[in-house]
């Protein structure tokens, strides 16, 4: 390997922090500065570090506030020496040149984000480098994140989200941090995470939510959120933010149906505080399940209603829709079940579920005056059912037990044969479905 000398690159013989001072009034042709930049440049697109050292030494000395690549190119240069560098002494010194190189770029870039980079995402690269490099500092890398993601919030990066939530679960186990605060920054992450995902539909998002989840999950049982909650709910009861992240925690792990939670007065003070304070469709959507959870269906239908007037997103819009026709389901209103069935799958286009529920109003139901007749439903069942699985193939596992049940339900050939009706016969289901179909039997 070719020797070189750290004497320009370390603390040696000077401080890399001060060096913006100490060389900003340096006289140095600029011509010479564009060239060493276009060798530079030239050298690092080849991987070729060894002749693009001299170039970036010379850059960094003398032009160091004029380009970034000085900055992603040293990052680039200091790595390779540190891989192939063997003596201990040597490489720990280019590590603290790796890192000052960040801080030198993060006091740029905090005057000129445009040229530089935004503070918060070089903030998160140091953060990863000492991941690596000086992993034993847990405080100051916890820190980093931290500020990382105050600063850029959904902008952040999937894997800072998640390293941020990883160095939290393990201050938890050390004992630095507690199941309030763990809670508390699980649900601001989870925030950005889907921001994120909805900006960008990068599935990195996803992994990170899962991860998030995963970590969190030793504190988000409904147990913990409710001692929290109620702790701290008269204090912060009048904070939109909290109460909003409070009841998505509360929804997200089920509280409000389960019976040991659900009559608990916090659980639906916060469900119903968000609505006063948020008051979007979601809060009400949140209110509406949790009067159901509590078997009081009229008043939660009422917040639902309220929730579908004021969603603007067709997909969320369809699942409240689709939500109100399993409530008349359960009644077994099926007219109006069917109709906001049907309503849901208009929204939301290629969705199997609506079709799938429609199918069991009709295994449900009784229609017919004669054996062979009565199998109508069925039929008509069986045509939604396939109708789900053909637009969405991810419904296949549920089409297929419902097959299964309604198929045992078709008549007999010979139930068929009095009437004149063979199989592939088309056939008018009558009473509340009014639906044609096409008839079905099974073997006597």
């Amino acid at each position: 390997m070719k020797r070189i000398s750290l004497t320009w690159i370390t603390v040696t013989s000077f401080s890399l922090t001060t060096l913006l001072q100490e060389n900003s009034h340096a006289q140095v042709d600029s011509i010479e500065i564009k060239k060493q930049y276009s060798i530079c440049k030239e050298y690092m697109n080849q991987k070729n570090y060894a002749d693009a050292l001299p170039a970036w030494r010379f850059l960094l000395q003398n032009a160091p506030e004029k380009y970034q690549g000085i900055y992603v190119w040293g990052n680039e240069l200091m790595k390779d020496l540190i891989k192939k560098e063997t003596d201990p002494r040597r490489k720990e010194k280019l590590v603290d040149t790796l890192l000052m190189l960040h801080d030198m770029r993060i006091r740029l870039a905090a005057k000129d984000p445009q040229k530089f980079g935004e503070v918060g995402d070089i903030k998160g690269r140091k953060a990863f480098d000492m991941m690596t490099y000086r992993k034993d500092r847990e405080d100051e890398i916890f820190n980093l994140l931290k500020e990382s993601v105050e600063l850029r919030k959904e902008k952040s990066s999937a894997a800072v989200l998640s390293s941020y939530m990883q160095y939290a679960f393990n201050f938890l186990r050390a004992g630095k941090f507690n199941c309030d605060q763990l809670v508390e920054l699980y649900s601001t992450l989870t925030d950005y995470a889907n921001a994120a995902y909805a900006a960008k539909k990068d599935s990195a998002y996803l992994k990170a939510q899962a991860n998030l989840d995963k970590l969190a999950e030793a504190c988000l049982d409904c147990k913990n959120l409710v001692e929290i909650y109620q702790k701290y709910f008269d204090s912060k009861k009048n904070d939109p933010e909290w109460v909003r992240k409070a009841a998505a925690n509360l929804e997200r792990k089920e509280c409000h149906k389960k019976d040991e939670y659900k009559t608990r007065p916090v659980v639906g003070q916060i469900f119903q505080e968000n609505t006063r304070l948020v008051g979007t469709a979601d809060a009400y959507y949140k209110l509406a399940a949790y009067y159901f959870g509590l078997g009081q269906d009229k008043e939660g239908e009422s917040h639902l209603l309220r929730a579908i007037d004021l969603e603007q997103d067709n997909e969320k819009k369809a699942q409240y829709v689709y939500l109100l026709a399993t409530v008349h389901f359960q009644r077994k209103e099926y007219t109006e079940a069917r109709t906001h069935a049907r309503r849901a799958a208009q929204l939301k286009p290629n969705w199997g579920d609506p079709f799938i529920l429609i199918g069991d109003m009709y295994r449900q139901s009784s229609c017919g005056d004669d054996a062979c007749s009565k199998g109508g439903p069925a039929w008509a069942a069986a045509d939604k059912y396939l109708y789900a699985r053909q637009i969405d193939p991810s419904c296949a596992e549920k089409v297929a037990s419902r097959l299964a049940v309604v198929q045992s339900l078709y008549p007999s050939q010979s139930e068929c044969f009095f009437l004149s009706l063979k199989d592939g016969d088309t056939f008018k289901v009558g009473c509340w479905i009014d639906e044609t179909t096409t008839v079905r039997t099974k073997k006597d």
